[in-house]
Order: C-alpha cells, then sequence, then structure tokens
C-alpha cells in the first residue's frame, strides 16, 4: 500500500489507463489484420499470373506437398519436396472437370478425388 500511496499512477484512473491500453491493442490488431489482407493479395497475384496457374495444393509434410497445376489446356499433378519437383500424372484439359465452385470453397476434397482415382489406376496398372 505504501508504494501505491506516492505512486504516480494514482493521478490517472485505471479506467484511463485501461482505455489507452485496450486502444494500442486494437492499433496493433487492425494494422496486422491490413498487412495480412495486402500480403495475401500480392501472393495470389504472384501465384496466378500469366499461364501457370496452381490450382491446388496439398501440404504432407513440413516439407513435402501434391500440386494441382494449369499450364495452357494442361494440368500437371506434381509432387514437391525440398530437393526438386517431380510430374506423377499428365492430364487433358477434357479429361479434368474443375468447378469454380469446387476451387473456391471445397478444392482439397475434389483434389483427394482426382488423387485416389489416379492410385487406383496405378495399382490396376501394376497388377496388370
Amino acid at each position: 500500500m505504501l508504494l501505491l500511496s506516492g505512486s504516480p499512477l494514482n493521478n490517472y484512473a485505471w479506467s484511463d489507463l485501461f482505455l489507452r491500453y485496450l486502444l494500442i491493442v486494437v492499433i496493433i490488431a487492425g494494422f496486422t489484420y491490413l498487412t495480412t489482407i495486402v500480403l495475401a493479395r500480392y501472393y495470389k497475384g504472384s501465384v496466378q499470373s500469366g499461364n501457370i496457374k496452381l490450382i491446388e495444393k496439398i501440404n504432407l509434410a513440413a516439407d513435402r506437398s501434391l500440386w494441382l497445376v494449369e499450364l495452357g489446356n494442361k494440368y500437371y499433378f506434381l509432387y514437391v519436396d525440398k530437393n526438386g519437383m517431380s510430374e506423377i500424372d499428365k492430364f487433358e484439359k477434357s479429361e479434368l472437370v474443375l468447378k469454380e465452385a469446387a476451387i473456391a470453397g471445397n478444392a482439397s476434397s475434389k483434389f483427394m478425388k482426382i488423387l485416389k482415382s489416379k492410385m487406383k489406376a496405378e495399382e490396376h496398372n501394376d497388377e496388370e
């Protein structure tokens, strides 16, 4: 109590200090949110510009992922890891049916269906 009685904090009301700190936290959170939006727009523009489009990406581990990439009228199914990139399969545009809603909302499930169908086809070819 002795420490608080002569403290300069008594000159300010506790509610005043609380409101100031709350305002600082809100400003920092807003700045962080705006920075995230700007970076997301920049990244999206760099990933889907020109003739090459990254349709879907599934992370398998920290350094491994599967990509579905559109290049012109062809789609490439790629495996990417820290050592590089390798092509798993290539599709014509007519072979793949991609809906804009699926790409925007439910892209990963569509991707997984294609992956499973290709894996089953590969197993079937291995058995023959």
